[in-house]
C-alpha cells in the first residue's frame, strides 16, 4: 500500500512541475502598432483610406475604434482597414482639415492604441499641383505631370509623386524628380544645360585652312553659325557662282553625362537652298566633338550638293566632306 501512495505521490509532483514549467516558459504576448499618416483624397474619395498595423506574438489581433473627433467619419474592419462610413464627413468644404482616430489594436488582455491621422486633400493623380477637379475644368489631361505646361518660376508640384516624378517636364533628357535631387530646374530646359555661351557672339572658324571669325548665337544645348560662312568657289574647285543661303547652320550638343564638359556635337540633315543654278539642293549632315575647357569644337561638314553640271550630262548629285574647327575668341 506504501508503495501505491509513493509512486502516486511521484507521478503527482511530475506532473505539477512540468505544469510549473510550461507556464514558467510561456512568452509574454506583444502587440505591435503604429500612429500612421493618411490621406482622404477627395473628388472623387476612395471608401478605404488607409491600413493600420497590428500584429501579436500570440494571435491574431483585433481592432477598434476607441474615438474619433468627427464623430462617424470612419470605421475600422479586423484587417485593420480604415473605411469611410459617413461621406458627409469628407465633404469637398472640409478639404485641408484633419480628422483624428483612436484605434485600439488587441489581444486578449494585451492592448496596444494607434493615433491614425487623416489629412483631407484635394486629388491630384498626377502630382503637378493642379487638382483632378481643376483638370477636369480646364479640360487639361489629369494623368500627365506636364499639362498644364507651367513657367520656369513654378514649384507646386508634389515630389513625392511618382507620375510627376519619373516625367520630364522640359525635355531636356533628365527626369523632374532626378532635376530636384541634383538642384536644377525641372521647369527650365537650359537650367541643366551645356556651357554654349562660350561661344556665343563670335568664333574663329577654319575650314579647309581657311579662318575666318563668323558670327554666332547660342542657347542652352545649341550654337547658331550665321551667315553663309561656306563657300562653294574655293581652290581650285568651282561649284556655283554664288555661296548658298546659309541663313543660319545649327550645331546641336550632347553631353557625355548630366554636367559633363565635353561630348558630341550634332548636324542634323539641315536644307540649304542656293542662288546659283548649278544645284537646286545642299543638304549637311555632320558629327564632332566640343571640348567647354579648351573651347573648341570639331566636326566633319558633310555636303550633299543635288543639282546638275552643264559640262557633265551624268551628273546629278555630289558628296562633300572637310573638317571644320571653331575656337572661341578671347
Amino acid at each position: 500500500m506504501k508503495k501505491i501512495i509513493y509512486t502516486l505521490s511521484l507521478v503527482l509532483l511530475i506532473v505539477f512541475s512540468n505544469s510549473c514549467e510550461d507556464q514558467h516558459n510561456e512568452e509574454p504576448t506583444i502587440i505591435t502598432t503604429e500612429d500612421i499618416t493618411l490621406d482622404a483624397l477627395l473628388r472623387p474619395l476612395d471608401s478605404h483610406i488607409g491600413t493600420v498595423l497590428g500584429l501579436s506574438t500570440n494571435s491574431q489581433v483585433k481592432f477598434s475604434i476607441v474615438s474619433q473627433n468627427v464623430e462617424g467619419a470612419v470605421k475600422i474592419d479586423q484587417q485593420g482597414n480604415i473605411i469611410v462610413d459617413d461621406t458627409s464627413a469628407f465633404d469637398a468644404e472640409r478639404v485641408n482639415t484633419t480628422i483624428i482616430v483612436k484605434v485600439l489594436v488587441s489581444d486578449n488582455s494585451v492592448e496596444e492604441t494607434s493615433i491614425v491621422t487623416i489629412n483631407l486633400k484635394y486629388r491630384d493623380t498626377d502630382g503637378d499641383g493642379v487638382f483632378d477637379f481643376e483638370e477636369v475644368d480646364n479640360n487639361t489631361d489629369l494623368n500627365n505631370p506636364c499639362d498644364p505646361v507651367q513657367d520656369k518660376e513654378y514649384t507646386g508640384f508634389d515630389v513625392t509623386n511618382k507620375i510627376w516624378s519619373v516625367a520630364d517636364c522640359d525635355d531636356d533628357g533628365t527626369t523632374n524628380g532626378e532635376e530636384v535631387n541634383d538642384g536644377t530646374n525641372p521647369y527650365d530646359p537650359c537650367n541643366n544645360n551645356v556651357a554654349t555661351s562660350i561661344w556665343a557672339g563670335s568664333v574663329e572658324l577654319t575650314y579647309f585652312g581657311s579662318t575666318n571669325t563668323v558670327s554666332t548665337t547660342a542657347s542652352c544645348r545649341s550654337l547658331g553659325i550665321q551667315g553663309d560662312w561656306f563657300d562653294l568657289n574655293f581652290g581650285d574647285f568651282s561649284f556655283c557662282n554664288a555661296s548658298p543661303e546659309f541663313d543660319e547652320t545649327i550645331l546641336s550638343f550632347v553631353p557625355e553625362f548630366e554636367g559633363a564638359k565635353k561630348g558630341t556635337v550634332v548636324i542634323n540633315n539641315q536644307i540649304y537652298l542656293p542662288t546659283c543654278d548649278s544645284f537646286s539642293l545642299i543638304q549637311s549632315t555632320s558629327l564632332g566633338t566640343y571640348d567647354e575647357d579648351t573651347k573648341t569644337i570639331i566636326f566633319e561638314f558633310g555636303q550633299y550638293f543635288e543639282g546638275e553640271d552643264p559640262n557633265d550630262p551624268d551628273f546629278f548629285g555630289y558628296n562633300f566632306d572637310g573638317e571644320v574647327i571653331i575656337k572661341a575668341i578671347p
